[in-house]
């Protein structure tokens, strides 16, 4: 008897888990397919809290270095989306403005060069969040540093989409180039192999609908 019922939950877990992967594969295809035709945010850092602290104890000298530290950081990741991203329009905006942007206020975007976004490039788009941070549970790779995708609510993207670059090895000068790179080239793929196997079901039902 008490085989029969392990038996049982093992049967239903495992069909659980089946249906749940199936709802993963499926949201996951939606927001690859959607991307290319929405936009990705990017937002940058400005380690406000940091350079608050330091100033308070009067480490000016250290704040400063902080400040330009951090705007170097910004620069160089602005410069890697502009030169190896082309999955899908980038714009940007700053961490302190993350609350506006979740609720549609597009006057906190600037593109490559600094300048504000005209409120209707966003006009009826889906979008993407992208920034640098450690990744979240339940990913197994929770912790590590990395270049991370979040949904319009800011929430981390999940497997079986390709949502980070892990960048815990890279090295610190060409770390935003290597990650921004890297990402380009997982989405493309990831995209393609998702439409390779919508290609593949639709051949299937095609066939399934011509047998007598």
């Amino acid at each position: 008897m008490r085989i029969f019922i392990l038996t049982s939950l093992l049967g239903l877990l495992f069909h659980f888990s089946a249906c749940n992967n199936r709802t993963d594969r499926a949201l996951a295809a939606a927001q690859i397919e959607a991307m290319p035709q929405g936009v990705l945010l990017v937002r940058l850092q400005t380690s406000e809290t940091k350079i608050s602290a330091l100033e308070e104890i009067g480490r000016t000298d250290r704040a400063n270095a902080t400040r330009e530290e951090q705007e170097a950081r910004n620069n160089r990741t602005v410069q890697a989306f502009q030169q190896y991203f082309d999955f899908c329009p980038t714009y940007f905006f700053y961490a302190p403005d993350s609350r506006r942007v979740r609720a549609g206020d597009w006057q906190a975007l600037f593109d490559s060069v600094y300048k504000p976004v005209p409120p209707d490039v966003m006009k009826d788009k889906v979008f993407f969040v992208a920034d640098f941070g450690n990744i979240e549970q339940p990913s197994e790779n929770a912790g590590l540093s990395a270049l991370i995708l979040r949904d319009s609510s800011f929430r981390q993207l999940a497997d079986p989409f390709p949502f980070y670059v892990q960048t815990s090895t890279m090295n610190r000068e060409t770390l935003e180039a290597r990650a921004v790179e890297l990402l380009n080239i997982r989405l493309k793929e990831y995209l393609f192999k998702v439409q390779l196997r919508r290609r593949k079901q639709e051949i299937r039902q095609a066939r399934r609908a011509l047998r007598p």
